[in-house]
């Protein structure tokens, strides 16, 4: 799988299950991990970790809004 798919994957359906633009922004950082970058367990089971770190870096937070 590719970043693109994983992307794709989180705007459409774990970015779709949460409502609310702040609630969105909110649960996104809350996937930030303190030695940086994210980690979403789902993404990296499906797309593997480093697709799932590349789409939730490349427009995560760009792509809520």
């Amino acid at each position: 799988m590719n970043a693109e798919s994983a992307l794709q994957d989180l705007r459409e359906t774990t970015l779709a299950a949460v409502a609310g633009l702040l609630a969105r922004l909110s649960y996104l950082g809350s996937l930030r991990r303190q030695e940086g970058g994210y980690r979403h367990w789902g993404l990296s089971l499906v797309h593997g970790d480093e697709s799932s770190e590349r789409a939730l870096k490349s427009g995560s937070h760009r792509g809520v809004i």
